[in-house]
């Protein structure tokens, strides 16, 4: 990967050597270019430090993580951040883009998400990635939550951050306590065939809401990404 890249400006993003940094009015983070599996991290939400990252993504090969080779200069467009990844003859056997996408909801508060676009110039390749969040955080017993949902309450008490992704883009999906305090979301990602040639995106959606309402904002947001028509372009 090269170690210098060229300064680039967003509304929300702003792109310095190896590092992209977010500033939303509520929410400020950081991605290093070098680690996409940590998301973004260095996480300050409503101007305190939020001990974690959100959507990381690691690239996957018979179940073992693989190496990314950048493909070229990561780029801001608008509320986008993008990186691309090349494909590789060992490890890697399809083209790579991640977007990291920030806006706000309705409501104004914080909205990631993580847009993945795959193609492969193999006859026969199954592409498959994970993404994850990290936060301190209580979790939402999976009974007690939308499917294909995750619930974060933040220590605060008075907010959740909830992430969720569309029917068909997740073979399964978990909150998993790791240390007392600390959960995680894991989203396992494709799997399935890719044909030579076709584009395959896959979309994962992370929001801040009030925490009184955090079960009722699930499910209707779960049922808004659903209702929406997966992006011909980007």
């Amino acid at each position: 990967m090269p170690s210098q890249h060229s300064s680039a400006e967003s509304p929300c993003w702003q792109l310095e050597k190896q590092y992209a940094t977010l500033r939303m009015d509520e929410l400020h983070g950081q991605v290093d270019l070098n680690c996409p599996e940590q998301g973004i991290g260095q996480l300050v939400y409503q101007g305190n430090p939020l001990p974690g990252f959100l959507l990381g993504v690691v690239a996957e090969e018979e179940g073992h993580p693989t190496s990314l080779v950048l493909a070229r200069e990561p780029y801001v467009r608008g509320s986008d951040l993008v990186i691309c990844y090349d494909q590789t003859l060992h490890g890697q056997p399809y083209s790579l883009q991640i977007y990291w996408r920030a806006k706000s909801g309705e409501q104004g508060q914080p909205r990631i998400e993580l847009i993945i676009s795959l193609q492969t110039d193999l006859l026969e390749n199954y592409p498959r990635l994970l993404a994850s969040s990290r936060l301190e955080s209580n979790p939402i017993d999976a009974t007690s939550r939308p499917k294909k949902s995750a619930i974060f309450r933040l220590f605060d008490g008075k907010t959740s951050y909830l992430e969720m992704v569309a029917t068909g883009d997740s073979v399964s999906q978990a909150v998993e306590p790791e240390n007392k305090g600390t959960n995680q979301s894991r989203w396992p990602l494709g799997g399935d065939f890719l044909e030579k040639g076709v584009l395959r995106r896959m979309r994962i959606r992370g929001q801040f809401v009030p925490r009184g309402q955090d079960l009722e904002l699930a499910t209707a947001l779960q049922a808004e990404l659903e209702s929406e028509q997966p992006p011909i372009s980007i």
